[in-house]
């Protein structure tokens, strides 16, 4: 009897042992278009939304499951963010990955397609817009041209700046009495950023110089004028923006808010009924944000279209830009300046090990990505990052406070706050900085252990990587953090005081090793101060135990426009076995490497 009871007890234990392991397997949900979300999520019977999965997730799963959400092929419309915050998504401890099914390409959407057009005139269309605000336009899948006053690649100069009455001053004939006058925007490229500003009423003075007396919105001159950095040049140069006068060429656009109205400009051979026109509409796609004591871990996304995030904030505050995107809030003369980020299509904020792989992300509104505070061991990998109004990607805080004092060193007691072994590598990242010129594809500030690794940069107005800001020598929460194996080319192709790859404050333990830099031209509208292919700018270097180590990096000879280095002050560097001439293996090494390339190439081509 002793015997059989044993037997009993090991038969049961082998059950709930198995039923165990079959309850932590992991599980599968699908979405598609053409399924419900009264379902079950199966193959057979997919959700059709991606929230009702998650809901899914939580409601049928063990929470240590290891869990994949599988999307079908199609476009699916994020009309609020997908969120995971600690409320709720506390208690799953598995994994989640978000993919596209097999080698189908599913595209989140923030985006709202523009139909029912009609015939306006000069070759002009227009529709109805009810309720949209909208700051980007994408036809076709590229980014259209906001109506703008001389045309792309051409520009216009300030003749100076009135301090005294904090107006703008322009040749007459520059500036006239548009319709909505109040909406259109003077776009002032100012040496490291821009100035985006609302045009406010002008006065002609008609003595021999024939000037035009420009005064902007009151709040935004109460930052401009009184700012002494970035300084003010008096042959800025400028555009106009936004109005509808300014259509006068195919694949521009012009919304009118007052009247709802779209107009857009198609080329001669192109039908407006064929065209697929997407104005963006939700402002951000993913919103992930834990706290300290519970951050968001283990989820993925991978293998899919992020597009169409909007940003609508510059159409009514304007967007003052500090630096690297950091718009100001407050200016004072004495260089008191504070700042406040960004938006961003994606946020990731106290988290850990959240990855974005093998992902296209285009056409957004402000930041494609954002690992803002608190991130550990997150990994942006092997994606497509192209056609942004900002910086491609921002890693870690940028100032000691929200809305902070832009100076003041960000080195907080509670080390959990600081960015910490992020990953940024094998992506390739170009046609950033569309809109916001002093904005870079890779844009970090005070992170830890940061590894920016085997990346493609191409084509940005500013740097191609700036790592680190508040311009401090003082200890801070930076420090190990890596720039290796990077191929960046034609960026600083717009404006001035950047580089390939730049860099601030100080940073013990910092290494910038073997990264090929190349092609890179002072435009001709930039300002005076220095390009250079690595720029180790203000409070620059390390510590005499754990220098900035500048080694093995092959970049070209200084010519007279662009330099090879450019320091800003002294610092502690080791700075060795660097070239001028091009060495193979750091050529043949740099950028994303070949078990990527496939990935990136199907990303491409959509």
């Amino acid at each position: 009897m002793q015997f059989k009871n044993r037997s009993f007890f090991y038969i049961a234990f082998v059950f709930l042992s198995i039923s165990t392991i079959n309850a932590q397997e992991n599980l599968k949900f699908y979405v598609s278009n053409s399924g419900k979300d009264s379902w079950s999520g199966s193959k057979e019977k997919p959700f059709k939304s991606l929230n009702k999965a998650k809901e899914a997730v939580l409601k049928k799963s063990n929470p240590k499951d290891n869990v994949t959400i599988f999307l079908r092929e199609g476009t699916y419309f994020i009309d609020d963010a997908l969120t995971f915050n600690s409320e709720n998504w506390k208690y799953h401890e598995g994994t989640l990955t978000i993919k596209g099914f097999n080698d189908e390409v599913p595209r989140l959407s923030g985006g709202k397609k523009i139909t029912n057009w009609t015939a306006d005139k000069n070759g002009i269309y227009k529709a109805s817009v009810k309720g949209l605000n909208f700051r980007q336009l994408y036809v076709n899948n590229k980014r259209a041209v906001r109506s703008r006053q001389p045309n792309v690649d051409d520009y216009n100069n300030l003749t100076g700046w009135d301090l005294k009455s904090r107006q703008l001053v322009m040749k007459s004939d520059l500036v006239e009495k548009w319709n909505n006058f109040e909406q259109v925007e003077a776009v002032i490229q100012m040496f490291w950023s821009e100035a985006i500003v609302q045009l406010k009423s002008f006065e002609n003075f008609n003595g021999g110089a024939r000037l035009a007396y420009v005064s902007i919105d009151d709040k935004q001159s109460d930052i401009l004028f009184p700012r002494p950095f970035p300084p003010k040049q008096d042959n800025a140069v400028f555009h106009f923006e936004n109005a509808y006068e300014f259509i006068d060429q195919p694949g521009e656009w012009y919304l009118n808010t007052k009247t709802e109205t779209l107009y857009y400009m198609p080329e001669a051979n192109e039908k407006m009924e064929a065209l697929v026109v997407v104005a963006p509409v939700t402002e951000t796609l993913i919103d992930i944000k834990g706290s300290l004591d519970y951050p968001i871990n283990n989820i993925s996304f991978e293998n899919l279209v992020f597009e169409h995030a909007n940003w609508n904030l510059p159409s009514t505050n304007g967007f003052i830009n500090a630096q690297a995107g950091m718009y100001n809030l407050t200016a004072r003369e004495d260089n008191y300046q504070t700042v406040r980020r960004p938006s961003a299509a994606i946020k990731v904020e106290n988290a850990e090990n959240i990855q974005f792989k093998g992902n296209l992300i285009q056409h957004m509104g402000s930041t494609g990505i954002d690992f803002i505070s608190g991130t550990k061991k997150c990994i942006i990998e092997g994606n497509v990052i192209r056609s942004i109004a900002g910086n491609g990607t921002m890693i870690g805080a940028f100032t000691a406070e929200e809305d902070g004092e832009y100076h003041v060193p960000y080195n907080p007691s509670d080390l959990r706050e600081v960015s910490t072994s992020d990953v940024v590598s094998n992506n390739y990242i170009y046609n950033v900085g569309c809109d916001y010129y002093g904005t870079s594809p890779i844009s970090a500030g005070y992170t830890a252990e940061i590894k920016i690794t085997h990346n493609t940069i191409e084509d940005a107005p500013y740097c191609g990587i700036s790592l680190g800001y508040g311009w401090t020598d003082k200890p801070n929460a930076m420090h190990d953090n890596i720039i290796a194996n990077n191929y960046i080319s034609n960026v600083m192709n717009l404006v001035c005081d950047g580089a390939g790859i730049y860099t601030l404050s100080k940073q013990p333990g910092a290494l910038i090793s073997e990264n090929y830099i190349t092609n890179i031209k002072r435009s001709e509208e930039a300002g005076i101060y220095p390009i250079a292919y690595i720029y180790l700018d203000e409070k620059s270097g390390g510590t005499l135990e754990r220098p900035m180590v500048v080694e093995r990096n092959s970049l070209p000879k200084s010519d007279k426009t662009v330099q090879t280095w450019n320091f800003h002050r002294e610092g502690i560097f080791l700075m060795d076995s660097n070239s001028v001439y091009d060495i193979p293996e750091i050529k043949d090494n740099a950028g994303y490497q070949e078990s990527y390339k496939n990935q990136i190439e199907k990303m491409l081509k959509l």
